[in-house]
């Protein structure tokens, strides 16, 4: 497989994961009660941001390939990949302090980072140790 073959299926996936936490978010943070709401509110927020880079990516990635080099291309998504996963520990280190606090609201919040964040952890590490297969 290309890269440019890898990224298109990279950010499709990634739209589709948006879609499904925006669809997923929206009957959430309709909820009264406050802790269901901020899991919404962190579903319809990730899945807007992961919905916009996956745009955003796909656009970029198309209008370098007919310029860059594919080698390159690769390592520079490696690094991507590779940043993003440690950002990624991040959120889940936020989202478990959060769950930690005894504010019901605070935990909803928590976990709603927790399934985002570890969904993307995932994601970011599934695909940086595949691209390997895309050099080969």
């Amino acid at each position: 497989m290309i890269i440019w073959e890898y990224q298109k299926t990279l950010t499709r996936r990634l739209l589709g994961w948006s879609i499904l936490s925006m669809l997923a978010g929206f009957p959430l943070w309709l909820d009264t009660y406050r802790p269901i709401k901020n899991i919404g509110v962190q579903f319809l927020a990730w899945g807007a941001i992961d919905g916009l880079i996956a745009l955003l990516g796909r656009r970029s990635a198309e209008k370098r390939q007919a310029t860059a080099d594919p080698v390159q291309e690769t390592r520079k998504l490696r690094r991507i990949l590779w940043l993003n996963t440690g950002l990624d520990v991040g959120y889940l280190a936020g989202a478990s302090w959060l769950l930690a606090k005894r504010d019901k609201e605070k935990q909803g919040t928590g976990f709603g980072i927790l399934v985002q964040g570890g969904f993307l952890f995932l994601f970011d590490l599934w695909h940086v140790l595949r691209l390997r297969q895309v050099e080969n």
